[in-house]
C-alpha cells in the first residue's frame, strides 16, 4: 500500500463544468476554424477536360504547321485584333486552347491544374465553368481593346481563376484557419508580379492577363457560395464516373488524331527533331497516305531526306509543301538552306525573297544577304543586314556580317567594331575572335601576329559551310601577307 505523501494534492476527477468554453455567439457554440485543401480532389473534371482539349490542339498544331508562321497560327484560330472587328468572334476562345510553344504550353497548363484543383474545389465544377469561359472571354475583348495583334495561350483564364480564388479567401477569410486564409493574399501577390513582369516583355499579352483577371474577379463576386466548400466525400460512382469520362475522351481524340494522320505526322515531328531521319520519312509518308492534307509531313520529309543528304526528294517535298501553303515562311526558309548547302546561290536568293515577301524576318534578310556576299553583290548584301537590325537591333549574326563587308572594303575599324559587337550580342561565336585579333594585328601592322591569328580562324572554319565568306577573307589576306615576306615585322 502507498502512503499519502503530505504537501502534494490528490488527482482530480474532472467534470464539464470545470473545462474553459469556447467563445459563443448567441447561444451557439463557434465552431474550428476549417482547413481548405480537406477533400480537395487531385482529378478537377472540368480542368481535366480542358488540359486535355490544349494538348490535342497543341498535337494538331504541330501537325498543320501552325507553329511554324504566323498566317498559319491565324489560320488555327489566334486572337487578332483586325479580324475580330471584322466578325470573327470565335478568335475570343479559341485563341484560349492554342499556344506557341512547348513552354508556353507546359508553363500554362501546370498553373492551370494547380489553380484549377483550388477552384473546383472552391466553387464547384458548374461555377468554374462559369469563371473560366468568362475570364477567357473578358481577357481576349481587353487584349483587343488594346489593339494586341495577334496572340494565344490560356492564360488570360488562368489570371481568371487567380482573381476568383482572390475573392473567394477575401470574403469567406473568417472561416478559415490563418495559413488557409492567406493563400487569397499570396494569390494576388503573384498575379501582381506576373503582371508588372508583363509590361516588360514585348512578347507577353499582359492585358490578356489584366482582362482574365478582372473577369475572374467580378464574375466571382457575383457568385453566392453556398454549395462550394461542404467538405463531404465524393461518393464512389461519382469518382468512376470521373475516371470513365476522362479515359473515354482521351480514348475518342487518339482515335480521331490517328483516323485524320495526326498521330504519325506528331511522331514523324519528334523522329526528325532526334535525328531518327528513317523513322521521320516513314511516318510522314503514312501520315499523306491516310490524309493528304496533312502537308506539313511534307516539310517534315523533305528536312529527313536532307538530313541523310537526298536533296532531289528534299527539294521535291518542299516544293509540295509551298504548293499549298504558299504563305508558310518556314517552307521558304528551309528549302532556300538547302540551295544554300548546295551553293546554287541564285535559288537560294529567290526562295529568301519570298520568304521576306511573306513575312519580313531578321533571319532571312541575313540568310539573303550572305548568299549575295558570296555572289560578289557587296551593296545589296550590305542593305540585307542593315534592314535585319532594324528588325532586330539584338540579331548578333548581322552585326558580324557588316563587319566583313567593312573588311572587306578595309575599314578594319569599323569591322572590328562590328565584329566585337556580334560577339557581345552572342557568345557562342567565340571563333570570331580569331579573326578579330588578325583585323587588329593587320591594322596595326603586327603582320607576323595577323597571320597566326589568320591562320587560327581558316584551321576552324574550313569545314563550316556557314563560315564560308568569311573564311574565303581570311584566305585571301594570309596570302597577302605572306607575300609580302613580312614575317620579322613587328
Amino acid at each position: 500500500m502507498v502512503s499519502k505523501i503530505d504537501g502534494m494534492e490528490e488527482p482530480l476527477v474532472i467534470t464539464s463544468d470545470m473545462l474553459i468554453q469556447m467563445p459563443t455567439k448567441g447561444n451557439e457554440v463557434k465552431s474550428l476554424k476549417e482547413t481548405f485543401e480537406k477533400n480537395m480532389s487531385t482529378t478537377p473534371l472540368f480542368i481535366l477536360i480542358i488540359i486535355l482539349l490544349n494538348l490535342i490542339s497543341y498535337i494538331f498544331e504541330i501537325s498543320t504547321g501552325a507553329l511554324t508562321n504566323l498566317p498559319a497560327m491565324l489560320q488555327a484560330g489566334a486572337l487578332s485584333h483586325d479580324l475580330v472587328l471584322q466578325g470573327e468572334y470565335w478568335r475570343l476562345v479559341s485563341a484560349g486552347f492554342l499556344h506557341a510553344n512547348k513552354s508556353h504550353l507546359v508553363g500554362n497548363l501546370s498553373v492551370l491544374y494547380i489553380l484549377g484543383m483550388a477552384t473546383e474545389h472552391a466553387f464547384g465544377i458548374k461555377k468554374t465553368i462559369l469563371i473560366y469561359f468568362f475570364a477567357l472571354v473578358a481577357g481576349s475583348l481587353c487584349s483587343v481593346a488594346m489593339g494586341t495583334q495577334t496572340g494565344v495561350g490560356a492564360s488570360g483564364a488562368v489570371f481568371g481563376l487567380m482573381g476568383a480564388l482572390c475573392v473567394y479567401f477575401r470574403k469567406n477569410r473568417h472561416r478559415f484557419n490563418i495559413r488557409d486564409g492567406n493563400i487569397g493574399i499570396f494569390i494576388a501577390i503573384v498575379a501582381i508580379i506576373q503582371i508588372l513582369f508583363g509590361f516588360t516583355n514585348p512578347h507577353i499579352d499582359n492585358y490578356a492577363h489584366i482582362g482574365g483577371c478582372l473577369g475572374g474577379a467580378i464574375i466571382a463576386l457575383l457568385l453566392s457560395y453556398s454549395t462550394s466548400m461542404d467538405h463531404r466525400q465524393l461518393p464512389q460512382t461519382s469518382r468512376y464516373l470521373k475516371i470513365i469520362t476522362l479515359l473515354s475522351l482521351f480514348t475518342l481524340s487518339i482515335v480521331w488524331l490517328a483516323i485524320n494522320g495526326h498521330v504519325y505526322l506528331v511522331i514523324a515531328e519528334l523522329s526528325d527533331s532526334y535525328y531518327h531521319s528513317s523513322a521521320a520519312i516513314q511516318y510522314s509518308t503514312r501520315s499523306v497516305k491516310i490524309n493528304p492534307n496533312n502537308t506539313n509531313a511534307y516539310i517534315v520529309r523533305g528536312k529527313a531526306y536532307f538530313f541523310i543528304k537526298q536533296y532531289a526528294n528534299a527539294i521535291n517535298d518542299l516544293q509540295l509543301y509551298l504548293a499549298t501553303n504558299p504563305n508558310s515562311v518556314i517552307g521558304y526558309q528551309t528549302l532556300g538552306g538547302i540551295y544554300d548547302y548546295q551553293k546554287n546561290r541564285e535559288l537560294a536568293i529567290k526562295c529568301f525573297s519570298d520568304g521576306i515577301s511573306v513575312s519580313p524576318q531578321p533571319n532571312l534578310y541575313n540568310s539573303r544577304g550572305y548568299n549575295r556576299i558570296l555572289m560578289g553583290d557587296y551593296k545589296l548584301s550590305r542593305e540585307d543586314f542593315q534592314s535585319a537590325i532594324k528588325l532586330d537591333k539584338n540579331y548578333a549574326p548581322a552585326y558580324g556580317n557588316l563587319g566583313l563587308l567593312d573588311a572587306i572594303d578595309g575599314s578594319y575599324e569599323s569591322a572590328i567594331k562590328q565584329l566585337e559587337k556580334s560577339y557581345e550580342l552572342d557568345r557562342s561565336l567565340k571563333i570570331i575572335t580569331d579573326l578579330i585579333a588578325a583585323l587588329k594585328a593587320e591594322k596595326n601592322g603586327n603582320y607576323q601576329s595577323a597571320i597566326n591569328f589568320y591562320q587560327s580562324f581558316i584551321n576552324k572554319t574550313k569545314n563550316l559551310q556557314q563560315w564560308e565568306a568569311e573564311n574565303q577573307f581570311a584566305m585571301k589576306h594570309l596570302d597577302l601577307l605572306k607575300k609580302k615576306g613580312a614575317f620579322n615585322c613587328k
